[in-house]
Order: structure tokens, then sequence, then C-alpha cells
């Protein structure tokens, strides 16, 4: 039985596959696309079936959104998905990786893991709304999900490839109208397109059905369906004559359908025209069974008119889906064209028009005559004539010093405020876009100004030149721009290089108008010499003269000292450098505050230095003086003792006090020694107290003296 069915199948199979319609037209638009609709970048498995994908269904088990029960899409079992190897398929390496035949990462797919029972539909799909006795094309894509691996090893020689039967069938009685066998789905990872081609006859609506042909060891036979399409055949519709033309206003073209191998027996036709470019249609009176059609342009406004029509069978050419749209002509109705010419030129130049020739700015319109039944052309030029510069107004040569900033100045002739300038090149310009602009003078130069007057993008420019003579401004030289001098010093300035000199300041020179005067300011001054070269450039220089403060030493004339003594010397002065001379008679000669004690009148001498070098000599006197003694005529214990008053040295050979009664009360022989006004331990009362005394000086001279003291409390 499955031998005598298999044949029976491969019979019927042979036999509409060889009695298949010719389209003797073309494959119109789909009017059934079937894409199973798209996923999201999120799920794997989607569902029902019949929200993706209407009028389909299946004799598997459909999974469904949650995907294949156990995580495995086994024998008999189908889904939606986005890619062949969908988490949940569980057939690893066996299954290729692939997405939908379009290459959509969420087009989705019917995946099938097909049954292995010769003749079992596992795919229907209902497509409706067709038109009827029409030759169409049904489509189909294929994929076998099968790796190499399931071929070469899982399988091997049991390995069963899809083979499918495309069966066309009247949704009702289910009579077969058409079917087409895809043979073994190859193992190669693409997609393959198959087709079945019939005639619905008298049906609106036809039944796919997807049988499996394939049977054997259940190894294998897995596949995935895409994109079913149907498409009509439609015969070529021709507009004749086939125009691209200009026509006048009120008149009339007569235009004939031409359909090559109508199947619309009998047909009709509906005109069109659109003046929108083709966005809408205007039908021009009712569907008619005559192929003729009279444009008319009277009464029509001016403009673009395409023309085509409509033909099916009669009664049909309102249904999208029964109907041949024919190709356009191209009527473009005007009173007199008129073709519109813009030119711009610059002044001097000129302008051929159809043999005029044009120098000013205007409006031209010349006729040109049309043949047969056309309009007259106008050309109508409009003419811009952009005023050229004539003259640029500035110097061929300016001399100018290095380092001096110099105006270029210009000046355009007519005066324009549409000028545009370009200076070339913009080197040490402070601009290069005005017509004026300041130089900054480094090296010799030429610069080149463009004046450009620019309308409707044509620039119409006069150039000029200017050379620029940059003479040397960096010529002055000095010896030394730096000098530090004590006061009433002087220094010899030195510059070359120039022609003529002038120093400012001139006060402290001794010529400011020489190259190398004497300078001898009395303060610090900084002196700006100005040299002038041959050519009349200045350069400038910067002398520097810092006049550090005098050294000032204030010592006293002169100083007396006593034996004995020795002088303090705490002079007011701003050196830090001393010599003293002699150096007898002083502790040191290197100080500015030495201590004196010469045993002889000596005069010392002195020069001191600031810590710049300024210098200052000075000296005085220490007068050595013979050693005066004397006594005092009254006391007050309480602050001081009585002795004897000295200035120099001397021995104390006595020194005595007696009271009113002659009684001595005191005595020593040590001259530091004095009397504290008592006796014996007591304090002696208020009075007056006689002394005597005896000594002899260091120079030999004796001192003896006696008194009256008057003792106070």
């Amino acid at each position: 039985m499955k031998k005598l069915f298999f044949c029976t199948l491969l019979f019927l199979y042979t036999l509409h596959a060889h009695s298949q319609l010719t389209c003797n037209g073309y494959w119109g638009p789909y009017l059934v696309n079937q894409t199973f609709g798209q996923g999201n970048a999120t799920a794997n498995w989607y569902g029902p079936l019949a929200t993706f994908a209407p009028g389909a269904s299946t004799s598997t088990v459909f999974v469904g959104a949650a995907g294949p029960p156990g995580a495995t899409l086994a024998d008999d079992q189908s889904g939606l998905v986005k890619n062949t190897s969908a988490p949940g398929t569980g057939q690893g390496g066996n299954w290729v990786n692939a997405t939908d035949h379009t290459g959509d990462p969420n087009g989705l797919m019917l995946l099938v893991n097909a049954p292995s029972t010769a003749a079992t539909v596992f795919f229907e799909y209902t497509m409706n709304d067709l038109c009827p006795n029409t030759t169409l094309r049904l489509g189909v894509w294929v994929m076998n999900v099968n790796s190499s691996l399931v071929a070469t090893s899982t399988c091997g020689a049991n390995t069963q490839y899809p083979n499918l039967t495309l069966r066309v069938v009247d949704p009702v009685t289910n009579a077969v109208l058409a079917l087409a066998n895809t043979g073994n789905v190859p193992i190669d990872t693409s997609w393959h397109q198959f087709f079945v081609t019939f005639s619905n006859g008298t049906n609106t609506s036809v039944k796919l059905q997807v049988v499996n042909n394939s049977v054997g060891s259940g190894c294998g036979n897995d596949l995935a369906l895409d994109d079913i399409t149907v498409q009509a055949c439609i015969p070529v519709s021709q507009v004749l004559p086939k125009l691209d033309t200009l026509t006048c206003s009120n008149t009339t073209l007569d235009f004939v359908a031409n359909v090559i191998n109508s199947p619309y027996i009998p047909a009709e036709y509906q005109w069109q025209y659109s003046t929108d470019g083709g966005l809408t249609w205007q039908n021009q009176g009712l569907p008619s069974t005559s192929p003729n059609y009279a444009f008319t342009t009277t009464g029509l406004p001016l403009g673009e008119y395409l023309i085509r029509y409509i033909t099916g069978s009669v009664g049909t050419t309102g249904n999208i889906n029964c109907i041949s749209i024919s190709d356009t002509s191209r009527v473009l109705v005007d009173s007199i064209p008129v073709i519109e010419m813009f030119e711009t030129i610059c002044s001097g130049q000129s302008l051929d028009f159809f043999g005029r020739t044009l120098t000013t700015s205007g409006i031209y319109d010349t006729i040109i005559p049309s043949t047969g039944m056309r309009c007259d052309s106008i050309f109508r030029m409009e003419l811009v004539v952009v005023p050229t510069p004539q003259q640029i107004m500035m110097p061929d040569s300016l001399i100018a010093c290095q380092y001096d900033s110099v105006p270029l100045q210009s000046n355009t002739l007519p005066p324009n405020n549409n000028y545009t300038y370009q200076w070339t090149p913009s080197t040490n310009l402070n601009a290069d876009t005005d017509p004026n602009v300041w130089f900054y003078a480094d090296a010799s130069r030429r610069y080149v100004l463009r004046v450009t007057n620019t309308v409707n993008n044509i620039p119409c420019s006069l150039t000029d030149t200017v050379d620029v003579i940059v003479n040397p401004g960096d010529f002055l030289e000095v010896a030394k721009n730096d000098f530090a001098i004590c006061p009433g010093d002087s220094v010899q300035l030195l510059a070359s290089g120039a022609d003529a000199y002038l120093w400012t300041p001139g006060r402290g020179l001794s010529d400011p108008a020489i190259g190398n005067p004497v300078a001898k300011p009395e303060v610090t001054t900084s002196y700006q010499l100005i040299g002038t070269s041959a050519k009349g450039c200045t350069d400038t220089q910067i002398v520097n003269i810092a006049v550090h403060p005098a050294a000032v030493l204030a010592l006293p004339e002169s100083v007396n000292l006593y034996p004995g003594e020795v002088y303090y010397l705490q002079p007011g002065t701003n050196a830090i450098f001393f010599n003293w001379f002699p150096n007898s008679g002083i502790n040191d000669v290197a100080i500015s505050n030495p201590r004196f004690n010469p045993i002889v009148d000596t005069r010392y001498f002195v020069t001191a230095k600031t810590d710049f070098g300024c210098e200052v000599t000075d000296s005085f006197d220490v007068w050595v003086k013979e050693t005066v003694l004397d006594m005092p005529n009254a006391f007050n214990p309480n602050y001081e003792d009585y002795k004897v008053s000295i200035r120099g040295l001397a021995t104390l050979e006595s020194f005595e006090i007696y009271n009113r009664w002659g009684q001595k009360i005191f005595e020593t022989k040590d001259i530091r020694q004095g009397w504290n006004g008592t006796f014996s331990g007591t304090p002696q009362p208020t009075g007056v107290y006689v002394y005597q005394i005896k000594a002899t000086t260091s120079e030999g001279k004796p001192f003896k003296q006696s008194g009256n003291v008057t003792l106070l409390r």
C-alpha cells in the first residue's frame, strides 16, 4: 500500500507539474504576502499562530509562546521563532543558526520538526480576495535547518531530507487546482523559494497545503517556512503613442490602449490622468470596452499631465487585485512655453543670445518657432551685468622701517558697498579682508589686493599690487647696557651702528647727541638712546646707570682721654668695610667701632666703603690729658660714699676725715675707697666735717688738699 500510494502521488505531482500555466506578461505586485509577523528583541518563541499568521494552520503540535515542553522541539512539533537555533529547540549542533530569509534578526518563520509519515498535510494557509479566472503564482520560502553534522555523523546514511509537495486546493471542495514538488531540500544553510502556478477559475479563495513526502528513520526532515506570496500574471499594457511632449491649449491628442496577450475577455478600460506627478489619478469618464481615448486640453489648467489606463475583465477595473495598469505618457500643456534662462556676466563681457549680443542688464525674449502641432517657445533671458571694479588707487611702492606699523590704503572706483577685498599674502597684516590694513613691517614683500564684486555667485574682480620695501630697524648696538657708580663717579657710554644718536634725558651727559658721551648722573637714571640710520630708520637701546648711595661716616672732631681711660667709638655710617691708621692704641683696625686708648695724643685716619664700593675718608683726634684730682664739698651717704674724684691714674698716700671735735673718724690709702658717713658702724649726724688727702698722679705730680665737706641726710 505504501508503494502504491507513493506511485499515485508521484503520478499526480508529475501530471500537475507538467500542466502548470505560463505567464505571458509579468508577475505583478504581491496580492498576498504572509511573513509570519515580526518578533522583538527579548522573546524567543511566539504565538498563537493565528495572531501572527492569520489564515494559517498546522496539523503539528504548535508550541506557542511558551516554547517546546522539555526544551526540545520534538517530531511533529512546530513553533514561530526568529532563529532556527532558538533556545528550546534542543537540537544543538544538528540545526543551523539562521534568521528568516530576509536576514531580519526579528523576522519570524515557522520552524517545523516534520512528521515522517508520507502524504501528511502538516501546514495549510487560506488566501482570500483573489480575482477569479486569474493566472496566479504561489511562492513559499523553505530552508533545511539540519546542519551538515546530521548527514555526516548524527544520521549518516539514514538522513531524511525535507521533501514537500506544494498543493493548491479549493478551500470548499478540496479539489486540487495545482501542485508542485520541491524535491529534496538540500543541507546548505540557504533559503530556497519554490513556486506553483495555477488558475483559480471561479474561486476567490484558495488554500495552500504543504505535504510531507519524506519517510524513513525520522532522523532529519527538519525545516523552516517563510514568506508565502501570491502574484497575478499581469499583461503588458501600453499607451500608444508613447509620448513625452509639449502641447498647446485647445488641442486634442488621441491615445489607444494596447494590451499584449490580454487575458481579459471581454476587457474594459478606465482612462485616467494625474496632475501631481502620479500621486493621485482622476478617472476620465466611465470604464468602457473601447480602447480609444481622446485627451482634450480645452479648459484644462496649464501644467503637466500623466496619462494611463486601467484594464481588466468587464466589471473588475474597480478591484485592485483584478487589473493591469498601463505605462504612462507625459503631456505638458502650455499656451506658449516660456523657457526661463538666467545668466550673470561681468561688465566688459558679452553674451550671445540666439544671435543677439547682450552687454547690459535686462530681460530679453526670443520666440523660437516650433514644428508640427507644437506651441512656439519663448526663450526668456534675464541677464545681470555685474559692475566690475575699474581702478584701484594705491601707491605702487612704500618704504618702511623694520618694526614700524605702515598703513596700506586703497580706494576702488567706482565706489560700491558690495565690494569684497582680499590681500595676498596676509603675512603680518592686521586684517586681510579690509580695503585699508596695517602692515607690521618685518621684511620686504609684494602684496596683491583683489577687489571683487560678486552677484549670483559670479565674481568680477580687479587686482593691483604694492611693493613694500622694509629697511633694517635692528642696527643700534651699545657696548654695555647696565652700569653701577657711586655719587660723583662717571662712566664712558659706547654706542655704534647709527648715523645719528640722541640720548634722553640729557641730564648728566657730556653730550647727548654723540654715540659715546661721558655720563655722570647724580641719581639712578635710565637713558634711552635713539639711533637713526642712513635710511632714516630708528632703533632704540636702553642703558641703565645705577647711582648707589654715597658712603657716610660721622666722627667726632676730637675726644679727650685721661690715663687709664678707653674711648668706645660709635660712628654713624652706612659703610661695612673699614681701615684705621695708625694701628697703635686701637683694638681693631677693620671694624666701624674700635676701642681707643693711646698713651699720647694721636690723630686716627679711616677709609670706609659701602657694599657697593662707595668710599669715604675721615679722621679725628684723641687728646691724652694729665690726671685730674678733686674733692666734692658735700655728699649724701644714702646714695654714695665720699671719696676723691679722679680722671686719670693716681696713688693715694692718705685720706682722713675728722669731726668738728678733731676726732679722726675715717682713714684709707685705697683711692677707690670712700667714707660711708659712719663711725664705728654708727651713722654720723648731718654737719660739716674736715678731710685731708695726699696723693701722687701717674705723671708723678703730688696732690695735697684739705677742706670741709657737708654730710647730708
